[in-house]
């Protein structure tokens, strides 16, 4: 649990997608002023540990980002005639962003699950930007279905700077279940 986890990365890049998309359409009115203002209203009580957002507002939050991102692609690719790919790499590079921005803040908590309960020794930033990008336990169900009792052990530095620990971690190995 993490108070305001959610609500300050939905804060920020509302802020940051108003801003955008004033600059990209000059409209100073977008849906973006919407999420923040809903997710302003929600937020003290959310920092205070008073209510919790849960699955459904974090996931409603997150589709209405996403809609935002979308919309953002759309008026950029139309504006520079990127066509459907530029909407694309507007999209995957804001869902990059918005992991990095959700991994430093949620860092603290990223640092003792990577270590006390994954095993990863001294995790890296790239680590936990990897567990958010990887879904945390939706990743690892998947790692163990393709991966079964098999282990990945990396190595080579520039592949752990990359966060690549995390990405083919599977805590399900036979090596991690001994106990």
């Amino acid at each position: 649990m993490q108070p305001g986890a959610a609500c300050s990365t939905v804060i920020i890049m509302s802020l940051i997608m108003g801003l955008l998309l004033y600059l990209t359409t000059g409209n100073p009115y977008s849906s973006a002023l919407i999420i923040l203002a809903a997710c302003l209203g929600y937020a003290p009580f959310d920092y205070m540990g008073k209510i919790m957002m849960g699955e459904v507002g974090n996931h409603s939050f997150g589709v209405g980002l996403g809609i935002i991102y979308a919309l953002l692609g759309f008026n950029i690719t139309n504006y520079h005639g990127w066509g459907s790919w530029g909407v694309f790499l507007v999209v995957l590079i804001l869902l990059i962003i918005t992991s990095i921005l959700i991994a430093f803040i949620r860092r603290v908590n990223l640092k003792y699950y990577l270590e006390d309960k994954l095993l990863i020794p001294e995790p890296r930033f790239s680590d936990y930007v990897m567990d958010v990008l990887t879904g945390g336990g939706l990743g690892d169900l998947i790692r163990r279905i393709l991966l079964n009792k098999k282990e990945i052990i990396i190595k080579k530095r520039i592949y752990k700077l990359l966060g690549f620990r995390r990405l083919v971690l599977n805590p399900y190995s036979k090596k991690r279940n001994k106990n």
